[in-house]
């Protein structure tokens, strides 16, 4: 993510689209996400595992966190929070300073940490007035295993691709 962000920054872009290489999702979801015209955070409604699982909780301020264990371990989240949603690993980013300015703090500081620490910078540098919507992904496969890649083969079927 950082590195397509550096070369992405030189075409001068107002909205930036990044959707995990591991992540299936449907047409008309994503193209609601296309369509935003504001910072969007996708989830999915798969049950939450802390062992495959990234998770965003929205505080009692009403600021969005990201929480996952990147060694599949349990997950521990100390804040009070209002509600938890599974990630579905697609965001729309909107404000391109705010975006410029983590993407360079990230390849300064935390270049070895993973593209959460980069989509949470964003979003805590974000103006208060910054409109930042939700937008569920209805039909959503991380393909982590084989078992995970037969299923997307088998719905690309159904739809005909």
């Amino acid at each position: 993510m950082y590195m397509g962000l550096e070369i992405a920054f030189d075409y001068d872009p107002e909205e930036i689209i990044f959707f995990e290489g591991d992540v299936d999702a449907d047409g008309a979801s994503f193209a609601e996400v296309v369509r935003a015209d504001a910072t969007v955070l996708t989830y999915n409604r798969e049950p939450i595992y802390s062992d495959k699982a990234v998770v965003f909780y929205q505080k009692d301020d009403g600021e969005y966190q990201y929480a996952f264990s990147s060694d599949h371990g349990m997950l521990k989240i100390e804040d009070p929070f209002w509600c938890i949603l599974n990630s579905a690993q697609i965001w729309k980013f909107r404000d391109m300073d705010a975006l410029a300015a983590s993407n360079e703090e990230f390849g300064e500081k935390y270049y070895d940490d993973t593209n959460l620490v980069i989509v949470q910078g964003y979003l805590d540098r974000l103006p208060e007035d910054e409109k930042v919507v939700l937008k569920e992904i209805s039909s959503w496969t991380n393909c982590n295993t084989r078992e995970n890649w037969d299923m997307i083969r088998e719905r690309w079927k159904l739809i005909g691709q």
